[in-house]
């Protein structure tokens, strides 16, 4: 991801009305013994933390986490956390800029339509708390809304982010799609599939992208999962380049190991 950036003073980030929104109702639901629902939680190592193609720790390990209530009539929260390095890495040379982990929050609601139908609305908000200069600097956090429609293994999505998106100043519009399939055999095999087309507002198409992914993953005892995927995006590099000259949007294999726990 990279952005406009301009040296100033600093100060530091404090959630969104976004963020903030989403955090209460987190905490609604998780605190309202009256909906009657699960928690689900995993943490996972990978060798690399990929989004949308682009490498969120310029192609290093990374280590996260993740919790979501889900009550029983269809509502749900999460949160998320992992190290990154991008805000970082797309500074200007001499900026200091600080930050070093990803805290996410979403919510949303989703219903079984049967016959293998299912839709899933919901938004979703990026936090990147740190130091940033205090004037002429877009910050990285990010909100989109999402709806899926879904049939079996295969889902189509769209997001629509309703701020700057990524810390590119005047990109609040943005657009992303993503069709995804996911076949399950043997009983403890899984193959996916990932295709996703991001159209960023306000920049004629410059910073727009193709993304692409195909994994294997394989269902181990007690919840344990591991996996490999190969991604690739077609940004260019003048927008998808660090400070450092790497293309974060280049093709990457990586292999990643999780433990889910049901509550």
């Amino acid at each position: 991801m990279s952005g406009t950036r301009t040296e100033g003073e600093f100060k530091m980030t404090t959630p969104s009305t976004a963020g903030r929104g989403l955090l209460l109702l987190l905490v609604t639901l998780m605190t309202g013994p009256a909906w009657g629902g699960d928690f689900n939680a995993t943490v996972s190592a990978g060798s690399d933390y990929i989004f949308r193609s682009e490498s969120q720790t310029n192609h290093r390990p990374a280590l996260q986490g993740s919790l979501e209530y889900d009550a029983a009539d269809g509502l749900y929260g999460g949160v998320f956390a992992s190290n990154v390095s991008w805000v970082r890495d797309a500074r200007p040379p001499g900026m200091d800029v600080r930050n070093g982990i990803e805290i996410d929050a979403w919510g949303g609601f989703r219903h079984d339509l049967g016959t293998g139908f299912s839709y899933d609305l919901g938004v979703y908000h990026y936090a990147y708390p740190g130091r940033y200069p205090a004037h002429g600097y877009a910050l990285p956090d990010t909100s989109e809304a999402y709806a899926q429609l879904a049939w079996h293994g295969l889902s189509v999505r769209y997001w629509y982010a309703f701020s700057n998106w990524f810390g590119m100043a005047g990109s609040a519009g943005s657009g992303y799609v993503d069709l995804n399939e996911t076949w399950s055999f043997a009983r403890t095999w899984m193959l996916s599939g990932h295709l996703g087309h991001q159209s960023v507002a306000g920049y004629r198409g410059a910073a727009s992208f193709t993304d692409w992914k195909l994994g294997l993953g394989h269902q181990f005892r007690h919840a344990w999962l591991l996996s490999l995927a190969w991604s690739r995006g077609n940004g260019r590099r003048t927008w998808y380049s660090n400070d450092q000259g790497r293309l974060i949007t280049r093709g990457a294999l990586v292999a990643t190991l999780s433990k889910s726990f049901g509550f």
